[in-house]
């Protein structure tokens, strides 16, 4: 969805920001290793793919690959909640599944390691001798609900509804100009109510159920 908001034109000479742009494709070898869970060839290459991509992502962009991985962690305890509210044994699920790959989360964990020494090397000293940065100074690129629309001043067409909301005085940094079109969200909310509305959405065949079932 970044594609379609301001962020990916204000920030195309950042090369950290330009870098949120193998998320997706992160987000499609972690898909790849559930699907095919139950084959070791096809879930080891997807596994080890994403972890190397995701190892170089957290290379160019550190705190893109670390909101990566916060988000990833945000949907999993998102997904054993609804769950639990559904009543599916997803705890249970999940013992069985490890059961199955423990090993080979010790070798991800190993490889995973691995690749991150040299960065662990550079970062840290560079971390120490710049003793971070102050609350402060964080405060000022931290983005309230309002943003989610904000898409500065200087936007063709929602330009006027930010000099409206004045949303430039209240002297937060410009990066965090990068909200979403009105356009799109509304689009996004309508779509998202049609397929719940949808009674045949995401039951499918009998196939497609329990192959769904099949992993977390």
């Amino acid at each position: 969805a970044f594609s379609y908001s301001d962020s990916y034109i204000r920030g195309i000479n950042h090369t950290q920001l330009v870098a949120q742009s193998v998320v997706p494709l992160l987000a499609i070898f972690l898909i790849g290793f559930f699907e095919h869970f139950d084959d070791f060839k096809k879930r080891t290459k997807y596994a080890f793919l994403f972890l190397t991509l995701f190892v170089l992502l957290a290379y160019s962009s550190w705190y893109i690959a670390c909101f990566t991985g916060f988000f990833c962690l945000f949907y999993l305890v998102i997904y054993i909640i609804v769950s639990l509210v559904n009543k599916y044994p997803i705890f249970k699920t999940i013992k069985q599944k490890l059961t199955i790959i423990w090993k080979d989360l010790i070798a991800y964990v190993l490889y995973t390691c691995l690749l991150f020494i040299p960065f662990l090397k550079v970062y840290i000293p560079t971390l120490k001798a710049s003793d971070g940065f102050p609350y402060d100074t964080c405060i000022e690129y931290m983005p309230e609900p309002i943003d989610l629309i904000n898409l500065s001043d200087t936007n063709l067409l929602f330009g006027n509804l930010n000099k409206l909301l004045k949303l430039k005085e209240r002297g937060i940094s410009d990066e965090i100009e990068v909200g979403f079109s009105i356009i799109l969200l509304i689009l996004f909310i309508a779509t998202f109510i049609l397929l719940l509305k949808n009674k045949n959405y995401g039951s499918g065949s009998s196939d497609v159920s329990s192959s769904n079932r099949s992993y977390v």
